[in-house]
């Protein structure tokens, strides 16, 4: 095994020590320069996912597959503290997270903002998509299923589900849904206690062109959305119309929707077509045909009343079908950004094979107006993900680049520094084939490269080292990074990383109290009265986990107002308050106007 503490995974850098000249690698109780033994096991973990917990540390859920009971497969948790520490109130062999013992194809958690989790996944063969709630006891909420609440069904296996936190402890899900010539969008948005939230109904909303009367049948290819911060959403999709003749070119379709779910004022429901959409041209191409197998589009808002939107132009040439990548900005009424390119621009992203889901279109919003744009590109020799910023005027910086990954988390917290988690499972089976690897990317928002970790293998012959990642947001623009492994280590294990780089020890002193209280007083903002910790600084952070604003703490102070929150978004926050002398006290606040 190479451990490469110190150096961030790029593309090109290769692996070459072999584990047999590295002592048995071991993980421990604690943040220490070893990995945190999350939970040992020799049974397969082939899925990993994980969850903040409100309280720096993180909500770790795995598919353990039981080698005792073939065809048991558990969905298991446990709670790593800020310390490093496995919560000891969890069961030692995992929480519950459903009863069902089904395979899984994918799997996925996002904090509650309450210190659980929700964990979402979907199922083999059926390709359905459920979800449940965890609370930080590790027992199931009140009125959710043992089973998980089952929400709906995926078109294809590649396909995954979009999620997003509502910032009011809800949740946003949305997918393609359907069988063909019936196949649209669907989003629900839910409630801690699994109802409809804001106005939405439980079963969720469909989105898709009506057809048109004795045309045929159109309907979605691509679907996709993101939460506005008006409690609405921005909705995209590929529409294709499908006659005896077979598929035909389509467009491109955007449209706004309200907080309820309906189109917004001076919108129509079909949509918005802002650009022609070539999907007939995928039929046949990929093996899901005629279901592309990339998410070929992607939305985030600007965190104001437009919306980023990248698409795939998908053309032929000469047999072979290639998608390039369009980045577009639009304004509340769908008009293209008076201070961006009319014309869009062109990150440079070419699909022309099939990667899966992981090497779909996303984008990620950053706070001050840019986004970050994630596309993949494919060559004769293998694939890599390129992860580009772009600023409000549409001006592009190269941001990372990884070869070849298998699986990738990314948080863009609100400090501009980018965290990237990549993995490759097996050894190398050919001369252009990866390298097994685990990696923590930190870029800066300066565009400098953090420290980041990386370790891996370099045995040929695919031989398989490493099961699946997970990625939970913290409170100090940080993250902790799951993964599980079956070479040398046995289990599920994680590390915790800050703006400086891997915490490689536990903090001294760090005593927890929790007398801090919280108020909001409007025009003042959020009021912090403080306990016995004196002098320091407090942070306020989202239910994500991102630093939303901060204050320094005079000696001798009992009452501090923290800046800049004043116009906060409705929902719930989280205050920690460290003092000179490493103690900490933590509160929670809830903003309502």
């Amino acid at each position: 095994m190479k451990a490469r503490s110190g150096i961030a995974l790029v593309s090109g850098i290769a692996l070459v020590l072999s584990a047999s000249l590295l002592a048995p690698a071991v993980g421990h109780a604690a943040w220490s320069a070893d990995p945190v033994t999350v939970h040992a096991t020799t049974d397969e973990c082939p899925l990993v996912a994980a969850a903040s917990d409100a309280q720096d540390g993180a909500i770790v859920v795995w598919q353990q597959n039981d080698a005792a009971n073939p065809g048991v497969f558990r969905l298991l948790a446990r709670r790593v503290l800020a310390n490093g520490d496995v919560d000891a109130a969890w069961p030692a062999a995992g929480a519950l997270v459903s009863s069902g013992t089904v395979s899984r194809l994918a799997l996925g958690a996002l904090g509650d903002g309450s210190g659980g989790a929700y964990v979402w996944w979907m199922e083999a063969w059926s390709l359905s998509l459920f979800l449940t709630r965890i609370l930080s006891d590790g027992t199931i909420a009140p009125g959710w299923p043992a089973r998980g609440k089952a929400l709906g069904s995926l078109t294809t296996q590649v396909h995954r589900p979009l999620v997003f936190a509502d910032g009011q402890g809800g949740i946003w899900l949305g997918w393609l849904n359907g069988e063909p010539l019936s196949t649209s969008g669907r989003i629900k948005h839910l409630g801690p206690d699994g109802l409809g939230a804001g106005g939405w109904p439980t079963g969720g909303r469909g989105y898709a062109p009506p057809t048109p009367s004795g045309e045929g049948d159109l309907h979605a290819l691509a679907f996709t959305y993101a939460p506005a911060p008006d409690g609405g959403a921005w909705v995209a999709w590929g529409d294709a119309m499908y006659d005896a003749d077979g598929y035909h070119a389509g467009s491109w379709r955007l449209l706004r929707v309200a907080s309820a779910g309906s189109a917004a004022p001076g919108w129509d429901p079909a949509g918005l077509p802002v650009r022609d959409f070539h999907g007939e041209l995928t039929v046949g191409v990929w093996p899901s045909a005629p279901y592309c197998p990339l998410a070929l589009v992607a939305i985030a808002s600007d965190g104001a009343d437009g919306a980023y939107l990248m698409l795939s132009d998908v053309t032929s040439d000469a047999g072979w079908v290639y998608t390039a990548a369009m980045l577009f900005h639009f304004d509340a009424a769908g008009l293209p950004e008076p201070s961006w390119p009319a014309g869009g621009v062109f990150p440079n992203y070419y699909f022309g094979g099939e990667g899966g889901g992981d090497y779909s279109l996303r984008l990620f919003p950053e706070v001050g107006g840019g986004v970050f744009a994630l596309g993949a590109c494919f060559y004769d020799h293998g694939s890599e993900l390129v992860l580009d910023r772009f600023t409000p005027a549409g001006t592009r910086t190269q941001w990372d680049r990884l070869w070849d990954p298998r699986g990738l988390e990314c948080i863009v917290p609100p400090s501009g520094d980018t965290y990237l988690a990549s993995y490759c499972p097996q050894g190398p089976t050919g001369p252009f084939s990866p390298y097994a690897y685990v990696g923590f990317n930190q870029t800066y928002a300066s565009g400098a490269e953090g420290p980041g970790f990386g370790e891996g293998y370099d045995q040929i012959g695919g031989i398989a080292y490493y099961g699946d990642i997970g990625l939970a947001p913290t409170s100090n623009a940080g993250a902790i990074f799951a993964w599980s492994q079956v070479y040398e280590r046995h289990g599920v294990f994680a590390r915790r990383f800050t703006g400086v780089g891997q915490v490689t020890a536990v903090e001294p002193g760090a005593v927890i109290a929790r007398a801090l209280r919280l108020r909001f007083s409007p025009g003042r903002g959020v009021v912090a009265t403080l306990g016995a910790i004196a002098a320091g600084r407090i942070q306020l952070l989202d239910v994500a986990g991102r630093v939303c604003a901060g204050a320094e703490v005079p000696t001798g102070a009992r009452e501090v107002a923290i800046a800049e929150t004043a116009t906060l978004a409705p929902g719930l926050y989280f205050a920690r308050h460290r003092g000179a002398n490493g103690a900490i006290e933590t509160g929670r606040v809830v903003i309502v106007r």
